[in-house]
């Protein structure tokens, strides 16, 4: 089988919204540690559903380009590059920019329930 590296397709959407969420598993489950459980679900009370709207805007915004690793037709794999997170579910995506030449901003966001 080979891997072909090309431009995202309308019909390809649905398919990298389901990579994407089982992509970000990791970095939720990373947040919801960092913030604890309360403030996680108040931030983000329901992650799929916003995440996958999220994703598919980025593949329907004319001004990204979004590719994708396609085996026998499907996607696999993609790439879009937007800024990542601080937190240890994002270090994947951090080290990956950081070898593409890019210097983090060191930022701080501070959550409490109140």
């Amino acid at each position: 089988m080979t891997v072909v590296i090309r431009d995202l397709e309308d019909a390809d959407v649905d398919a990298v919204v389901a990579l994407s969420l089982g992509a970000w598993a990791p970095v939720s489950a990373s947040f919801g540690a960092v913030l604890g459980p309360a403030v996680y679900r108040h931030l983000h009370p329901d992650r799929e559903r916003s995440q996958a709207a999220a994703v598919e805007g980025v593949c329907r915004d004319p001004a990204m380009r979004v590719l994708v690793a396609d085996e026998d037709r499907r996607p696999v794999a993609f790439v879009a590059v937007v800024a990542t997170g601080g937190d240890p579910g994002h270090a994947p995506a951090r080290r990956t920019h950081e070898a593409a030449g890019s210097t983090p901003l060191p930022l701080v966001r501070c959550y409490r329930m109140l």
